[in-house]
């Protein structure tokens, strides 16, 4: 099963809300690199993040 196929993967969307940031904010911060990680996607091109990803951003 690849990382980004369980439960816990969230949306764009998702983070977007979680966060209270927008989704070019975070799109922005993948383009700079900002996130402890290279966020993966799906075959379809979505970005597919974790639960660790939101809870670093509300650091």
């Amino acid at each position: 099963m690849s990382r980004y196929a369980t439960e816990d993967a969230l949306s764009i969307g998702d983070v977007a809300k979680a966060t209270g940031l927008g989704v070019h904010a975070l799109r922005f911060f993948e383009r700079e690199e900002l996130f402890l990680r290279p966020i993966p996607r799906t075959a379809g091109g979505q970005r597919v993040y974790d639960p660790e990803d939101v809870e670093w951003l509300l650091m």
